[in-house]
């Protein structure tokens, strides 16, 4: 399932997506190189608002070597969104 079938420009915002909100998922932790750091699962409880799921992706970012979080669908592990470090 694709969200977006072309490119797009992105959010409109950089809070959590409204729509993913409520729904558990798998966040993967990637170097810069592409290789995984680790994993975690955030429960439907945890990210039913914003500031819970903000503190789910500040936790994992607060590891400097963290480039980017993959967030997936727990039941079939689809890619759902990115987040990735704003440019300094």
């Amino acid at each position: 399932m694709f969200i977006h079938t072309e490119p797009c420009g992105g959010p409109a915002s950089s809070e959590y997506p409204e729509d993913f909100l409520g729904s558990p998922r798998v966040f993967r932790a990637y170097r810069a190189d592409g290789s995984i750091l680790r994993g975690r699962m955030a429960s439907a409880e945890v990210l039913k608002d914003p500031d819970g799921a903000g503190q789910v992706l500040s936790r994992m970012l607060a590891d400097p070597r963290v480039a980017v979080l993959h967030a997936r669908a727990l039941e079939f592990g689809c890619f759902t969104f990115e987040v990735r470090r704003a440019a300094d």
